[in-house]
Formats: C-alpha cells, sequence, structure tokens
C-alpha cells in the first residue's frame, strides 16, 4: 500500500498521500518545537 511504499522509497502521486505526508511532517514539527 501507499505508506509502505513511501518507507521504501516510492512515493505516490495521490494527492491524497501528499496531504498525509504533510500532516505528518507539521505534526513532527510540532513536536520539535517542544
Amino acid at each position: 500500500d501507499a505508506i509502505t511504499n513511501a518507507k521504501s522509497g516510492t512515493f505516490s502521486e495521490d494527492p491524497n498521500f501528499k496531504c498525509y505526508i504533510k500532516c505528518l511532517l507539521d505534526q513532527m514539527a510540532i513536536v520539535d518545537e517542544e
């Protein structure tokens, strides 16, 4: 699936998947600031 592919370096072109990754990165950035 898309998440497994991403872990192996294969990123989906699905806009929803890109949004999901952006949300993950945003959450990690918020955690890092604390």
